[in-house]
């Protein structure tokens, strides 16, 4: 095993019990995120590829981040709802159902939360130009769905390049000839404050593969409640579930959490090992440790996952606790280590449902997947409706609920459990030809040539 410097004080079960361990390799990833087709429909990295910007003032800026290179485009808002308009219009029209509409950009000053944007659409054109755009488009987004989703850790601090998507069925048509099987290009219709300032990416349109709605069961902090509660329910279909057991030296066979058996008995039964901590959750121990000591952290983890055999489960990752997708100090340790990171995300008061909750797949950003807080509701009466809502978006896109929850809170709570309850029944009873239950791992699999083992 590779020495870490830690100490793993478990009852451990050998690798040989389910797969082949394979090799340690720390940060190794042996299946990255898979590589999934995509068209541009508005090119929007310099201000050559632009008509004209009235939403604010244009420059072209090194970043070395850039996802196109050594420089991106860079505008400071004027305070205006107004356009930035890309010059590309598509030799042929796209149909673009059945897949998503992904934006890519970097959130600089005053990009967050209660600050700016204050108005944020994506439009689609089926006809007209970026100079001279007809009344026949589509909106999607939303000022709240765009900010929920940000990575600036403040309004004075910039994120990370990052990208959000939404499924082409949450666009609503403006105009009678709006039409989303002729899509020829595509802006942005915002506001910002004053001064604002983000750098702009392409939108592009990502097609589907699948042909059924993902829902993933997400335990979070390795509470006995998984095994005891959770495990049979979706042993009774046949169905697995996933992992994040938290800081796992504290967690695994500790009081009240899931023993080694018993995490070694839902693996054996399908189940994903998630890499979330091994030793802490706390934001400023987190942040104290060296990069080097952050990777054995990570290391760490897949390590431990490997003694159970189930080293690759952990290439997928999630945030924890207080170190969440706009903790730009963590960002570079998780970037490195997984393949994909989950990010809980609760409901945001005042919409019914938010959009920002539910997840496309291809996933919108690998590195911030959206995981529904099941408890968002606090265990009220609304949790199954709320969900439901979900569920019914979800399916309707062929998209991914990741239904996220701490089970020995949770699920004490009866409303909770009817809404478990009510999301396997809908998945397995009432609609079993439009859904899949996997592991994030099992889902990705074919996209990646994963054997699903070791």
């Amino acid at each position: 095993m590779l020495s870490l410097g830690l100490t793993l004080p478990l009852a451990l079960p050998s690798a040989s019990v389910v797969r082949a361990q394979g090799s340690i390799e720390g940060t190794k990833i042996d299946f990255p995120y898979p590589t999934f087709p995509y068209t541009t429909i508005a090119r929007m990295q310099s201000t050559a590829d632009l008509t004209s910007c009235p939403i604010g003032t244009p420059a072209d800026v090194v970043e070395p981040d850039s996802p196109y290179g050594s420089t991106a485009l860079q505008v400071t808002f004027n305070g205006g709802t107004s356009t930035i308009n890309p010059k590309l219009v598509l030799a042929s029209p796209v149909n673009v159902t059945g897949g998503s509409i992904r934006f890519t950009f970097k959130p600089k000053f005053n990009i967050f939360g209660g600050f700016s944007p204050t108005s944020f659409e994506i439009r689609l054109y089926s006809a007209g130009t970026p100079a001279a755009p007809s009344a026949d488009y589509h909106i999607g987004g939303g000022a709240t769905w765009f900010k929920n989703l940000l990575t600036s850790p403040s309004s004075t601090e910039a994120g990370r390049f990052q990208s959000v998507a939404i499924s082409s069925s949450a666009f609503t048509a403006v105009g009678a000839g709006a039409d989303l099987t002729q899509i020829k290009g595509a802006r942005i219709f915002a506001r910002g404050s004053s001064g604002a300032i983000m750098d702009f990416g392409n939108i592009d349109f990502v097609p589907n593969p699948r042909s059924k709605a993902l829902m993933v069961f997400r335990a979070d902090d390795g509470g006995d409640l998984t095994y005891r509660v959770l495990f049979p329910k979706l042993q009774a279909v046949n169905r697995p579930g996933v992992l994040a057991i938290g800081d796992a030296l504290h967690t695994i066979n500790g009081g009240f959490h899931v023993t080694t058996a018993q995490v070694q008995a839902m693996l054996n039964a399908g189940w994903q090992f998630m890499s979330q901590s091994l030793t802490t959750e706390d934001k400023t121990k987190f942040d104290n440790f060296t990069e080097a000591q952050k990777d054995a952290e990570f290391q760490g983890v897949r390590a431990l996952a490997a003694t159970f055999g189930h080293r690759r489960d952990s290439n997928d990752m999630t945030y924890f606790s207080s170190v969440g997708p706009n903790h730009m100090i963590a960002w570079p340790s998780f970037s490195r280590n997984g393949r994909t990171i989950m990010a809980f995300k609760n409901w945001n008061a005042g919409q019914n449902p938010p959009a920002s909750y539910d997840e496309v797949f291809p996933f919108g950003d690998p590195k911030q997947i959206i995981a529904f807080n099941l408890n968002s509701e606090r265990g009220g009466a609304n949790t199954l409706s709320q969900l439901q809502i979900l569920m019914d978006r979800v399916r309707a896109a062929k998209g991914v609920l990741i239904i996220a929850f701490h089970p020995n809170g949770d699920l004490t709570n009866s409303n909770i459990v009817a809404a478990v309850d009510g999301a396997i029944t809908e998945a397995m009873v009432t609609n079993p030809g439009s859904w899949e239950i996997n592991t994030l791992r099992g889902a990705l699999a074919p996209y990646c040539s994963d054997p699903l083992t070791g």
